[in-house]
């Protein structure tokens, strides 16, 4: 995934994302398509009332006045990656409980059919259960019986979503899925409007933190968080290395006198520090 194509298509739009493409870049040789990747894109209208809480490979997180926007994509379910999908479930609910009164919506691919009773889509209801979430196709039936295809295999699958607080349910005013739209992507679009008005305030909010190289309007109000990984890595290792010698010092320092006074040697000095070797000095 081209991240920064994405969240600059246009001058009208701020992103919040990441790509999994800086990971897997930043460990090793390139093999393959990196699996993960989100982004959120927020009109610049909004920006102002935008608070960007978590931004990673498998989620972005955003409050819009009192409405958790939360983007998802899981992987498919497999003994594997049952404790991921647990951890990123976790993660999100850690998050939305520092504000229990504001509602929420979330949507993406959740590599899951909801309709049936997998082991991946009981993970996902336990998650909507937990959070008293509502899924959109159940208040207003889809207009397509799936979101995924691949038509060289002939196969396809409901298995993206959008679901919203229980306290939302009048609230929102359409649901379907985009079928006639130029995609060059195997899952189809899906869409829906929902009345927000009640939720988010006239005034900005007092932060917001742009994330990604986000082109967000510049304001009084708005505050831009340092990224240490898309900084010259040599150059902060470096000055790492500077500022914590000294308290690197002080704790050998430390450690050396209260490992001869407590154990009661000394070493030669050629062995490992801490180590009883045979020629140490007993007391």
């Amino acid at each position: 995934m081209n991240m920064q194509k994405i969240i600059n298509f246009s001058s009208n739009y701020s992103g919040y994302g990441v790509s999994a493409m800086e990971g897997a870049v930043s460990t090793s040789i390139l093999r393959g398509r990196p699996w993960g990747g989100v982004c959120t894109l927020v009109h610049n209208d909004l920006t102002s009332q935008v608070k960007c809480l978590m931004c990673s490979e498998r989620f972005v997180i955003l409050v819009i006045g009192s409405v958790f926007i939360i983007n998802v994509y899981l992987p498919s379910y497999s003994k594997e990656n049952h404790i991921l999908i647990e951890t990123i479930f976790s993660e999100i609910h850690n998050i939305i409980c520092l504000h229990p009164e504001f509602t929420i919506i979330v949507g993406g691919d959740f590599n899951s059919d909801l309709s049936g009773n997998s082991n991946g889509s009981r993970l996902i209801k336990e998650f909507m259960t937990k959070l008293k979430l509502v899924l959109c196709t159940d208040i207003f039936p889809s207009n397509s019986s799936y979101t995924f295809r691949k038509d060289t295999q002939n196969v396809s699958s409901f298995i993206d979503y959008f679901m919203i607080s229980g306290e939302m349910v009048h609230q929102l005013l359409e649901f379907k899925v985009l079928e006639n739209c130029v995609n060059l992507s195997d899952h189809s679009p899906i869409h829906i409007i929902i009345d927000l008005h009640s939720a988010i305030p006239k005034g900005p909010l007092v932060e917001v933190n742009n994330t990604s190289g986000s082109k967000g309007k510049e304001g009084p109000s708005q505050s831009r968080k340092l990224r240490w990984d898309h900084a010259n890595l040599e150059h902060y290792y470096a000055a790492s290395l500077a500022w914590t010698q000294p308290l690197m010092q002080d704790v050998e320092a430390f450690y050396s006198v209260n490992v001869k006074s407590n154990y009661g040697y000394t070493s030669c000095g050629s062995c490992p520090r801490y180590a009883h070797c045979g020629c140490a000095n007993y007391m």
